[in-house]
Parts: C-alpha cells; sequence; structure tokens
C-alpha cells in the first residue's frame, strides 16, 4: 500500500479495512507516524470523531511514535492534543484506548505540569494498572471462554505485545495450553508483523549467545511464530523469505520440540525457495535440517535409533554435526547437539571396539585350534596324517569396521566354517577309529563267546570223565562189580579234577588275552575321545 498519498482522516479511515490483518493495520500507522510529514491533523480529527477501538488506540499511539523532531517538539506544546489524550486516558470507552492515550501521554514527553492539570493520576500508572489487569487476568482458567476474551485479544493485539512477551518468557511449550492458545490467536491476526517480530528476536539471541535475553528465547512466540509462518508458507503468499526465516531461525530454539516441527516444515518447502538461507547453517541448510531431525530422533528414543544406524552413517552424521556446531549461535541448541555429539561417538567407539574384540577373539580361537591340531599330531601321527592334515581350515579373514561393516556377518560367516569343518573332521577320526577298533572288538566277542562255551561244557567233562573211567576200569580187569564201580568213582573223580584245571588254564590264558584286549579298546578310546574334544572351539 502507498502510505504517501493518505493525507487527510478519511484517506485513512478508507484505507483501514482494505488491511488484510491487524499486523497491517498497525503497519499503516506506523508508517504514517514515521514518514517525514505524519498528517498529524488528521490523526487529530480521527480521535474527535471515530469511536472505533482499534483506529482510535492505533491513532493514539501514531503520535508517540512520530519520528520527526520538529514535529514532536510541536506536539509537547499542545495543549489541544493534550486535552483529547487526557480524555482518552481517563475515559476511553475500553482499557486498550486509555492504555494507549495514556503510554502516548509518556512517550510525547508532555510537560508534567500540563498533565497535572488534565489528570489526577499520572498517565504512567494508568497503563501500568492496565497492564497489571491484564496480566493478572491470564491466570483465569476461564479466560479463552469469557465473554469479553475479544475485547481482551485486541489489548494484546493492538496494545503492548511485549509485555505478555516478557511475561512469559520463561514458560516453555507443552507447559499451559491456555497461553499457546492465546498467543496462537494473536499471530493469528497480526501475521506477518508478529513473525518478523519474532525474527529479529531470535537473530539478536544467536548473535548474543551466552548472552541472549530471555524474552527472545521465549518459546510460546517462537511456536506461534513458527506455526503461523507456516500456515502462510501453505497459503501460497507471494514474500515468503520472512516467514521462510522463521523456521531458519527456529532450528536453533532452545525447545527441542520446536526445533523439529521448524525442521520438518522446512522439508516441505519447496527447495528452490530455500536457496537464499542454505549457507545460514554449515554445511547448509538442508543437512542443518536432517541433523535437527536426527538430534531429536536420538533424544526420543536412542536405543532404536542407534539400533537403525550403520557405521559409517554414525560417522558421517558426527562429522556434519561437528560443521553444525560451529554455526549455532544459541546455548540450548548447541548443548543438546553436543550432547548428541558425545553419543555418536561414544556409539562410534563401542562399535569399534566391538569389532576388534570379536575379530582378537577369533584370532585366539583360530590359534588355539592350531595349537590344537599340534597336539593330535603328538598324540596320533597316524590320524593326524590320514584325517587331520587335510583340513581346509583358513586364515581369519581381515575386518577393519571402516571399510567393511558387515564384520559381524562376515565372522559369523568364519565361525560357521570352522564348525562344519571340524564337524567334518570329527566324523573322519570317528570312521578312522572305528576302522582299528573293529578287529579288536570281533576277537573281544569271538573270546567271550569262548569263555560261555567253556563254562557251559564243564558238567559235559565230568559226565564223560565217569564215563571214560568206568570203561577203562571194566575192561582193565574182571574184578567184581563193586569193586569196579569204586575204581570209576576214583579214576573219574581224578579225569574231572583234571579236566578243571585244563578249563581253568585255558580260561586264565583266554581272560589275559580278553584283558589285554579291552586295555586296548579303551586305550583307543580314550585317544580317540581326546582328539574328538581337541577338536572343538
Amino acid at each position: 500500500m502507498d502510505y504517501s498519498s493518505l493525507r487527510t482522516a478519511a484517506d485513512i479511515i478508507n484505507a483501514f479495512p482494505k488491511c488484510q490483518n491487524a499486523g497491517e493495520q498497525i503497519d499503516l500507522f506506523e508508517a504514517l507516524a514515521t514518514s517525514d510529514g505524519p498528517p498529524v491533523e488528521a490523526f487529530v480529527e480521527i480521535l474527535r470523531n471515530i469511536k472505533l477501538e482499534a483506529v482510535v488506540a492505533l491513532t493514539s499511539q501514531a503520535f508517540g511514535k512520530i519520528t520527526d523532531v520538529d514535529t514532536r517538539e510541536r506536539l509537547k506544546q499542545s495543549d489541544d492534543l493534550l486535552a483529547i489524550l487526557s480524555e482518552q486516558a481517563k475515559s476511553g470507552q475500553t482499557e486498550l484506548i486509555r492504555w494507549s492515550a495514556a503510554t502516548t501521554i509518556v512517550n510525547l514527553g508532555f510537560d508534567f505540569i500540563a498533565v497535572s492539570q488534565h489528570l489526577t493520576v499520572e498517565p504512567k500508572n494508568i497503563a501500568d494498572r492496565i497492564i497489571q489487569s491484564k496480566l493478572k487476568r491470564l491466570e483465569d482458567k476461564n479466560l479463552l471462554s469469557n465473554n469479553d476474551f475479544d475485547e481482551y485479544l485486541n489489548f494484546w493485539i493492538y496494545g503492548n505485545l511485549n509485555e505478555l512477551k516478557s511475561q512469559t518468557a520463561s514458560m516453555s511449550y507443552g507447559q499451559d495450553s491456555k497461553y499457546e492458545e492465546l498467543i496462537t490467536k494473536i499471530f493469528s491476526d497480526l501475521v506477518v508483523r508478529a513473525i518478523k517480530d519474532v525474527n529479529h528476536g531470535l537473530e539478536r539471541a544467536e548473535s548474543m549467545e551466552n548472552s541472549a535475553l530471555t524474552v527472545d528465547e521465549n518459546e510460546l512466540f517462537e511456536l506461534a511464530a513458527c506455526q503461523e509462518a507456516m500456515k502462510q508458507i501453505n497459503n501460497q503468499v507471494i514474500n515468503r523469505d520472512d516467514l521462510i526465516e522463521t523456521q531458519v531461525h527456529c532450528l536453533q530454539s532452545k525447545n527441542r520440540n520446536i526445533r523439529n516441527i521448524a525442521a520438518h516444515n522446512l522439508s516441505e518447502i519447496d527447495v528452490s525457495l530455500l536457496g537464499k538461507f542454505n549457507n545460514y547453517y554449515q554445511p547448509d541448510l538442508l543437512t542443518a535440517i536432517s541433523l535437527i531431525k536426527e538430534e531429536f530422533n536420538a533424544n526420543n528414543d536412542s536405543k532404536l535409533y542407534y539400533n537403525g544406524k550403520s557405521y559409517k552413517n554414525l560417522k558421517f552424521i558426527a562429522n556434519n554435526l561437528i560443521t553444525l556446531l560451529s554455526t549455532l549461535g544459541r546455548n540450548r541448541v548447541k548443548d543438546d547437539c553436543n550432547n548428541f555429539l558425545n553419543g555418536l561417538r561414544n556409539e562410534i567407539t563401542k562399535r569399534k571396539n566391538m569389532c576388534e574384540n570379536k575379530y582378537k577373539q577369533i584370532q585366539n580361537m583360530k590359534s588355539t585350534l592350531d595349537r590344537k591340531i599340534d597336539e593330535i599330531e603328538a598324540i596320533n601321527t597316524s590320524v593326524y596324517t590320514k584325517v587331520i592334515s587335510k583340513n581346509n581350515f583358513q586364515n581369519v579373514p581381515y575386518i577393519n569396521i571402516e571399510e567393511n561393516e558387515e564384520y559381524n556377518s562376515i565372522l559369523d560367516d568364519y565361525l560357521n566354517f570352522l564348525r562344519d569343518e571340524l564337524s567334518r573332521l570329527r566324523r573322519e577320526v570317528n570312521k578312522f577309529y572305528e576302522e582299528q577298533l573293529s578287529p579288536i572288538e570281533r576277537n573281544i566277542k569271538n573270546r567271550e563267546k569262548f569263555i560261555k562255551e567253556l563254562e557251559s561244557s564243564q558238567t559235559i567233562f565230568l559226565i564223560v570223565s565217569y564215563m571214560i573211567a568206568f570203561f577203562i576200569i571194566a575192561i582193565a580187569n574182571n574184578n567184581p562189580v563193586g569193586i569196579q564201580i569204586f575204581g570209576t568213582i576214583v579214576l573219574g573223580y581224578i579225569f574231572s579234577i583234571i579236566s578243571k584245571m585244563l578249563i581253568k588254564i585255558a580260561g586264565n590264558i583266554t581272560n589275559e588275552f580278553q584283558s589285554n584286549k579291552y586295555s586296548e579298546r579303551n586305550s583307543i578310546n580314550d585317544q580317540k575321545n581326546k582328539i574328538l574334544n581337541l577338536l572343538s572351539i
């Protein structure tokens, strides 16, 4: 809008409804007040004839914002203007009108004696009381639903918004939704004007670093600016630079959630619109957006976050974060990013150590296996030559997480290969010893069978002995039957003793042979088991 053409009260009144929002209405009166030739007469006429709250309040404030020195000096001497402003300060229809008039009297610096002729209370006290009453009402839980809420809202929209900003400077996002809703409504009416004011405050905070003012980092105002700016961007407004700038500044918010909101907002904006801000952060804006999201996610669930990141990705993020930190100005975001960087470094070191430890563990395992193989050769050269020496063992593959972070998979595959090869060798060793044990087992079984047959034949040997004895006695002489029987008994007994002795001797010889075979079998089994035990990891 061309403000220079607005010279009369009618021009100004007609221009007022053409403003798209309260922010533009305030800009209209500020532009007129700060112009080279402010339309003072038009302002006076408005105060005398217009009743519309916003117009009257902004007109009163406009007098206090006039920058032309000569004009201000002339206004200070105007008793007519002082009378009008004093009347508004005393009896204005709304608190906004009364506050605006009282504040302007103070700002213009009217003579104290002149003021005391019009007001019974100092204008500063009038303004302060109104401000305090408005701040007091913030404690009302039903503030947003009160019948006069629109009037209350207008006071902050057209009045001293900085006072509300100071009052809520120490509040955190999410602490009280009533405050957030109130400030959101204010920004919805002021739009770009309020957004620009927040941008200036955030820019100051970034430049002042440790000395940043709490009011400049007001989270509730920052959030409202961030959300309203994105709403306007989505509405396809023509000039988006101020709106995008808000998102860029909010990447450094002291509140992690606001930073994340800004990062997501910027991600949804056409990249071609971000070029102007690409070098605001290093290495670049898009990387900064990504890193802010990464920090948020890592803080939200560190275990899930790190489990989903590769080693190379973690190093890449850490390196970019170091670069970003050098361009951050606000303390909280720097602290959060430094903590994130420490977390990344710890995770990187942990993974590197895990890789090295696993590599050393498997190397030691392979070295132990090599020593076991040498032990097997010392135990049985034949089994070593025929079986063990034909193994397919390979050296442990070289692993460096910097080059290949799939070390777990590679080393696990190697371990599985070792286990499979050892399993194959154990089968071959079993087969080797089965061939050695097979004839021994046959001999043992045959001897056991012989002993059983020998034991079962003793009764037969006894009967046969007596039969042989009877036969010998019978054919040897013709003695009476009694004598023959007696001789048969004696001779049969002698033969049975001899047969038992022979069986016992045979049994002892067999048992001794059997014992040797048992011993030989046990020795071979012990050797086999020892070798099988060595073929393990």
